[in-house]
């Protein structure tokens, strides 16, 4: 639905203006019709714990304390050095790309930031409305619902019985839960490059909303 959503305002956008590419767009453009997508994101987790679980902050963890504002930094701040030299740089190494590939999507918006409108755009769609969107539906609506699949008897039968785990134990699903979380989470963007990174902090930040019980920190 966020993609049709998407798909639907760039076609109003081309229609309504003369820019032929996407590329063309200045920021205050791109955020527009980056909006339903963002917000299709929070619609649908917001619409699934009403109608079917217990209310958006119980469902969702949907909470956050003082302490999770430095946690999260000082965490973020950790996670981008040690996916960059663990995971990132070997393998841009191994395929003999340009370590400077991986920052081309963020130089781009950057560079686009040049009037004070777009200053604000930027920091509405990248800092605020993308985090919180993402952080709501993968670590709070999906981590959850993958959590309460206490039954998998794919994976029962799939495994051998020596190896097989106890589906039904919590720790099991919270792995289940986040590994799912963390593989969704980084198929979604569109450079293949960074999945292994991206699914990795996916994984982390499940694990560190389990572990809390809030939103916050992630």
């Amino acid at each position: 639905m966020a993609f049709v959503f998407v798909s639907l305002a760039l076609s109003v956008a081309f229609a309504a203006t003369d820019y032929d590419d996407v590329d063309d767009f200045p920021l205050w453009l791109t955020s527009i019709v980056n909006l339903p997508l963002q917000l299709t994101l929070i619609g649908a987790a917001v619409f699934a714990t009403r109608a079917f679980g217990q209310g958006v902050r119980k469902d969702l963890a949907l909470s956050m304390t003082w302490s999770d504002i430095p946690r999260g930094f000082f965490l973020g701040l950790v996670l981008q050095i040690v996916l960059g030299i663990a995971i990132t740089r070997p393998i841009f190494w191994l395929f003999g790309r340009d370590l400077d590939d991986a920052g081309n999507v963020a130089r781009e918006l950057t560079d686009r930031a040049s009037s004070p409108v777009a200053v604000i755009a930027l920091i509405i769609t990248v800092a605020i409305m993308a985090p919180v969107s993402e952080e709501i539906f993968y670590r709070g609506l999906l981590v959850g619902a993958y959590r309460k699949r206490r039954n998998l008897p794919w994976i029962e039968r799939a495994l051998p019985e020596a190896i097989r785990p106890d589906t039904r134990s919590h720790g099991w699903n919270v792995w289940y839960a986040a590994l799912m979380n963390g593989l969704l989470f980084a198929v979604v963007h569109p450079d293949p490059w960074l999945w292994p990174a991206l699914g990795t902090l996916g994984v982390v930040l499940a694990i560190l909303v389990e572990r809390s019980g809030r939103l916050g920190t992630a």
